[in-house]
């Protein structure tokens, strides 16, 4: 009982941690959820894994995530995202609402701990800016 406690465990918890291959580990690549309806279509699901921006990503979808009360507090709200399996970053987000895509973002170049020289954070504004604050 206290192994399949301890694997349990893992499952839940390793890949919040960054180790992605805990999922692989104990989850097959074709399982299909049978969950109950409810509160567990708001559960994020593995979806399998691909590459992206020359990186392995881990797959996750949810729908109708919410549960205040938003404009995008509807049944038909459904989140996509690819997460790097080595550093847990988002790399993709996808939002639809009633099958049409309202946002989509994705990464197109990534590189985990890069040096940034100082004035990548320096902003200088264009001529002619006026200034309100």
């Amino acid at each position: 009982m206290e192994n399949a406690k301890h694997i349990v465990k893992r499952l839940f918890e390793e890949p919040w941690t960054g180790n992605f291959d805990a999922i692989d580990e104990f989850i097959s690549s074709d399982y299909v959820g049978h969950d109950s309806a409810g509160e567990s279509d708001r559960i994020p699901r593995f979806h399998g894994s691909e590459q992206l921006a020359g990186r392995e990503v881990v797959l996750l979808e949810c729908d109708h995530p919410r549960s205040t009360e938003v404009a995008t507090d509807r049944p038909d709200y459904h989140l996509a995202i690819a997460v790097d399996r080595e550093t847990g970053v988002i790399l993709r987000f996808i939002e639809t609402i009633g099958g049409s895509v309202t946002r989509r973002a994705e990464v197109v170049d990534f590189v985990p701990d890069a040096p940034l020289p100082p004035s990548a954070f320096q902003f200088v504004f264009p001529t002619g800016t006026t200034m309100l604050y």
